[in-house]
């Protein structure tokens, strides 16, 4: 039996521990097999491995199987309900430790110990349906640390209103009362939030979390009673009664409202100045002798369908009285304003400071607090508000998100479904395109494993952030890397074999960016590095990744296990009477493609049908890319790590026929796999199909079969 290199092993091992199978793989120098080993589920959860995009989930080639019938999830299942599981049970000792008052262990368990769990979880949920799931133990993990941070808030304010009332100081004691009430309120939206999600969960899951719910509860229950008797210690309640002239309201015919504010115990609150809000606005007024008082109300964010206005009385911080609020029943007309830009910045560049004013008015009467939202091209830059004159001012740095060219600077409302609307507003804007310069180093820090990193500036000097370098060899797109605030960059990329001969070679690596989108021009460097071969003496790059060089060798190794233990479990049945027995190869020179290869080829195409229909559409290539490239690999005697050109190359010289179809199918995998935009389900099934023709050119069976 053929031996298996020791690093193939490590790569088929990590991937059965992600199957959760229990293998066995030929091994060692000797021809002898292993023994089987049974693989702990807790493994695959506390790896730094990732769940495969494709996986067989059994240890037999599947021949002519409809696909709905088979069970794709397999022993997913089994991870899925671990991870669960864990993630539960993290949550739960994270409630017990914020009961106890340990907040930071109490964050720690929502921390980075749940959020590695949890980004397993999610990925095995988006291979298993369950994303919703997967969803609502990410929303319980944030509502955890915003209730955990609002709890601990709560009773620190609450020590610091004794303290104050222990010195006397009865301002202070008031004011940090009424914090005290706006965090309970917090807390309470936050714990009912988060009991939902446990709810959730536990309907989802079958996972029992009322012991969880129940902590919540009674931490919520402690802080609504301590809150009360603060309360009622401090204040005096409050009651506000309204009149008002018109039911139908607008910005032109504003509601003209009365009323008066009187104490809970009857006593009026006379000469008072006092603040009101209605809707998202408020309007200072004074009461009279009798705690009466009245103002007009214009409308302007008010929703059309508003039914209701809801006006509500708003103490000071140091005041004895509490809030009070009544209820007046509208409907809502729209008003159209007009809405000019004053002033713009003629012509800007990346980062300069660019200034836009406007005024927002109704014959003349201004609209204030009006949101209005300034853009440059197809960039948003902010929303501003108007000010009491309805005039507004917004003064930005240019971001580099601008096409360089000539822009349109738009100035809209934020809303058109308010009270009060507006035509946009519109002027040419120049935007300059600026100099950049982009600087590369590097270092072989293993074999074939390259570390970049560099710098990208302004010719000026100034830090470029958040822009994409891609880095190339031979033409070949080898990984990318996102610049800092600082404008620097470090990445590793892995030099593929095919590109290295002899012991020793030096390779040239170029960094790129494209300023596609931007106002920033593009810029090239380039670097050389030794990089030294492993020359046959099997040592390996320790790293998974590098040893797989990309996703679809990724997918191609979870169809070579598949492969790999079926001619095992085929081997060890027969080794008793033929130990001379060999694993069926895909290589070699005259070799034809078998008919595992050929099973697995129609599989994977399978499963990227599927991802289609499930909106994975940059994985759906991939697999169709890959089904393509296995049919082919051996027969070409190509290395894994081969690159998507170097095999579409080899294919042309060796064998030519559809050489076109390859071509653009080898496109559509570069764009889906190192484009920044997601394909669309038609660009997947496009290049679905141009696979298939490998499979089945002009409708007639492959020249394998």
């Amino acid at each position: 039996m053929t031996p298996v290199a020791p690093t193939h092993l490590r790569v088929l091992g990590l991937v059965a521990i992600l199957l959760c199978s229990v293998v066995v793989v030929p091994a060692g120098a000797t021809g002898q097999t292993s023994s089987s080993q049974e693989v702990d589920v807790r493994e695959s959860v506390d790896s730094d491995a990732t769940v495969p995009f494709f996986q067989q989930q059994n240890n037999t080639t599947v021949r002519h199987e409809d696909p709905d019938s088979t069970n794709e999830n397999g022993d997913l299942d089994g991870v899925e309900s671990h991870l669960a599981g864990v993630l539960a049970e993290r949550l739960g000792e994270s409630t017990v430790q914020l009961s106890q008052g340990e907040y930071d262990r109490a964050r720690d368990l929502v921390g980075d110990d749940y959020s590695s769990p949890l980004e397993k979880y999610v990925d095995v949920a988006g291979e298993t349906g369950n994303e919703a799931t997967a969803e609502e133990f990410e929303d319980a993990q944030e509502a955890q640390q915003e209730l955990t941070n609002t709890v601990q808030e709560f009773r620190e304010t609450r020590e610091e209103y004794r303290e104050a009332k222990q010195n006397g100081n009865e301002r202070r004691a008031r004011e940090l009362a009424r914090e005290l009430s706006r965090l309970s309120q917090q807390s309470e939206q936050n714990s009912q939030r988060l009991t939902q999600s446990f709810a959730n969960v536990s309907n989802q899951t079958g996972i029992d979390v009322s012991d969880s719910t129940q902590t919540v509860d009674d931490i919520q229950r402690n802080v609504s009673a301590q809150e009360q008797d603060v309360i009622a210690a401090e204040f005096t309640q409050t009651d506000l009664t309204i009149d008002v002239s018109r039911s139908e309201i607008s910005f032109q015919s504003p509601l003209l409202v009365s009323g008066r504010l009187v104490a809970e115990n009857g006593s009026t609150l006379t000469q008072r100045r006092i603040s009101l809000e209605a809707g998202s606005q408020t309007i200072t007024t004074t009461t009279d002798s009798e705690g009466r008082f009245s103002f007009n109300y214009r409308p302007v964010t008010l929703p059309l369908s508003t039914e209701s206005v809801t006006i509500r009385y708003i103490p000071n911080n140091t005041s004895v009285y509490l809030g009070s609020n009544a209820t007046a029943t509208v409907s809502v007309t729209q008003t159209n304003a007009s809405l000019a830009i004053t002033s713009a910045s003629s012509s800007v560049a990346y980062r300069e400071e660019m200034t836009v004013t406007g005024v927002v008015s109704v014959n003349g009467t201004s609209v204030e607090g009006m949101p209005v939202l300034v853009s440059l091209g197809n960039t948003p830059l902010e929303t501003v508000q108007t000010n009491t004159d309805g005039r507004f001012q917004l003064e930005t740095a240019l971001p580099a998100t601008v096409s360089a060219g000539t822009q349109q600077l738009s100035v809209k409302v934020e809303r058109d479904d308010r009270a009060v609307t507006a035509s946009p507003a519109r002027q040419a804007v120049e935007v300059e395109q600026t100099v950049t310069t982009l600087s590369v180093t590097a270092e072989e820090d293993s074999t074939r494993s390259v570390r970049l990193s560099g710098e990208f500036k302004t010719a000026d000097g100034s830090t470029i952030s958040n822009q994409q370098i891609k880095f190339l060899v031979n033409g070949s797109l080898l990984g990318t890397s996102t610049t800092g605030p600082e404008g620097g960059y470090q990445s590793r990329i892995q030099i593929p074999e095919s590109v290295v001969s002899g012991v020793s070679e030096e390779v040239t690596v170029r960094a790129v960016f494209t300023g596609g989108g931007t106002n920033l021009e593009s810029a090239r460097a380039t670097v050389s590095v030794p990089i030294t071969s492993d020359n046959g003496s099997g040592e390996e790059d320790s790293s998974l990744f590098a040893a797989l060089g990309s996703l679809p060798t990724l997918i191609s190794g979870a169809v070579v296990l598949t492969l790999v233990v079926a001619s095992g479990v085929a081997y060890s049945r027969r080794s008793e009477d033929d130990e001379t027995a060999t694993v069926p190869t895909t290589g070699g020179p005259a070799s034809q493609p078998t008919e595992p290869t050929e099973t697995a080829g129609r599989s994977l195409l399978t499963l990227a049908r599927d991802h289609v229909d499930r909106g994975k559409t940059e994985t759906a290539i991939e697999a169709a890319y890959e089904a393509l490239r296995r049919r082919f690999e051996g027969r070409l005697e190509l290395a894994p790590s081969a690159t998507h050109w170097e095999f579409y190359q080899q294919y042309h010289t060796e064998i030519g026929d559809q050489s076109t179809e390859l071509r653009e199918l080898t496109e559509r995998y570069e764009q889906a796999a190192y484009g920044p935009h997601d394909p669309s389900a038609s660009d997947a099934s496009a290049a679905i199909a141009l696979s298939e023709r490998f499979f089945n050119p002009n409708g007639q069976p492959s020249d394998d079969d």
